[in-house]
């Protein structure tokens, strides 16, 4: 008799790893459907963001450790080494080993200094005054800027969103500090508490700044990521402001700047030809999760072989209320090609 058991990556255990002194997190957290401990050992092979130093186990004391579940509240730990028998393999992309135990489970490594950390920012413009919003996060944490954007409206007025900036840390002891430096003379800290990033997590924070830069078409900032007396990352931008159109308007073939509402009906039209399985691709590669592109694309009007209209102009339409005017027609094109849509893209953009 055959049993299905489905793995699926865990957003909600960040805090329940129990994650020792000096050790940061390097694989997705894997929760399974399946609880009870395994008669023999199933191999595992998991993603891991480590560097190539990181892999080298044993030397300088670097430890591969694994976290696995028993039952509630307790965890089973199993330092990897280079004396562990055949089955335990590691590289940049991926760690192989075997283990009984499935309920949840991850990897952590004592070589903190292996795992470069984000540092996201984005500005927007409501009410006469711009607002910074900063996620510094692991790479494995869940919660992203792109995903929570996916319910932004952007106002009339919009900043342009700054540089992803990728960072190491040198201490599992001191907290990282952020000084956002911008308009000559006006600064902030933000103090991100370093254990929530070794553990997986993440750290928000938004700031409305000086209302002087309100009146400003763009101006140049700052940011500097330091931890103790170190620099870990600095990083200097100019910040311009960015008008929404008018999307009513549709821009001749060759003058395509952003994504008109003609344009998005027309490839409305074009991705209702075709199977149901390409128009939610398409909504993959626009970066909507599984549950949102079923939210969207199985209705009633829906069938298994296409899709409804309405339920993909809806579906661009709340992609387009996400993404920057000046970014539009660049990210559908990478979207399109990417889904494998390439002739409906050649229609969409033609310039003959």
């Amino acid at each position: 008799m055959r049993s299905v058991v489905t793995l699926t990556v865990s957003r909600r255990s960040l805090s329940k790893i129990p994650l020792g002194n000096g050790e940061v997190l390097i694989s997705p957290i894997i929760q399974c459907s399946f609880f009870q401990e395994l008669l023999r050992p199933a191999s595992i092979s998991l993603p891991c963001c480590i560097t190539s130093d990181g892999c080298k186990i044993d030397k300088d004391g670097v430890r591969i450790k694994l976290y696995a579940k028993l039952e509630p509240g307790k965890f089973g730990r199993r330092v990897f080494s280079s004396q562990t028998p055949s089955g335990f393999q590691i590289s940049q992309e991926k760690i192989t080993f075997s283990t009984r135990h499935l309920q949840l489970f991850t990897l952590s490594s004592t070589y903190i200094h292996g795992v470069r950390f984000t540092c996201e920012m984005s500005l927007t413009y409501s009410s006469n005054k711009p607002t910074l919003h900063v996620l510094v996060a692991h790479p494995y944490n869940g919660y992203r800027t792109a995903v929570s954007k996916r319910h932004e409206t952007f106002s009339k007025l919009s900043y342009q969103a700054t540089a992803v900036i990728k960072f190491n840390i040198e201490s599992s002891e001191d907290d990282i500090k952020l000084l956002f430096l911008y308009d000559s003379d006006n600064a902030f800290y933000i103090r991100v508490p370093v254990h929530c990033l070794l553990g997986g997590g993440c750290h928000s924070s938004t700031f409305d700044l000086s209302p002087s830069t309100a009146n400003d078409k763009k101006f140049k900032a700052c940011l500097h990521i330091d931890q103790g007396a170190s620099t870990l990352a600095q990083h200097q931008f100019t910040i311009l402001k960015e008008a929404q159109p008018d999307y009513a308007i549709s821009p001749t073939r060759d003058r395509q700047r952003f994504a008109s509402d003609y344009m998005l009906e027309v490839l409305s039209d074009l991705v209702g030809l075709c199977d149901n399985k390409d128009a939610r691709e398409l909504g993959y590669k626009l970066g909507f999760s599984y549950s949102s592109v079923k939210k969207y694309l199985v209705r009633t009007e829906s069938s298994a072989r296409s899709v409804s209209r309405s339920a993909l102009i809806e579906m661009l339409m709340d992609w387009r209320r996400c993404v920057r005017p000046s970014e539009q027609v660049e990210k559908l094109k990478l979207a399109l090609d990417a889904a494998g849509l390439r002739h409906e893209a050649e229609i969409l953009f033609d310039k003959k």
